[in-house]
């Protein structure tokens, strides 16, 4: 169900009373990527980068470090250097990409602000 709702990216705006709800109340994995599917949405920083910080320390998915590279860098580079330290490879080529779009989306030259 969650799977589906990061997918389907802004056409998920239907479910953004759950997600906000599950963001507060699921586990630091699930609230992480209730975060990525708000941000998918939204892009709103100042809602998701609280919840996207947290469930990075405690329950890291790459989904959420490249949701955090997409935000401005200078709000995010304490979680992606965080990130970039991760015993996970995968966690830390997903903060190394981020890192190097510096806030810019995968696959865009605009920058998110």
């Amino acid at each position: 169900h969650l799977d589906l709702l990061l997918r389907l990216g802004p056409e998920a705006r239907p479910a953004l009373p759950d997600l906000r709800r599950w963001m507060l109340d699921r586990d630091p994995w699930e609230a992480g990527l209730c975060a990525v599917a708000v941000w998918n949405c939204e892009h709103n920083v100042d809602e998701v980068l609280p919840t996207l910080s947290l469930s990075l320390r405690l329950s890291a998915d790459p989904r959420m470090v490249r949701a955090l590279g997409e935000m401005p860098m200078a709000r995010v580079a304490g979680d992606l250097l965080f990130a970039l330290r991760h015993e996970d490879p995968i966690i830390r080529e997903a903060a190394a990409e981020a890192l190097a779009r510096g806030g810019r989306p995968a696959g865009t030259g605009a920058v998110v602000a």
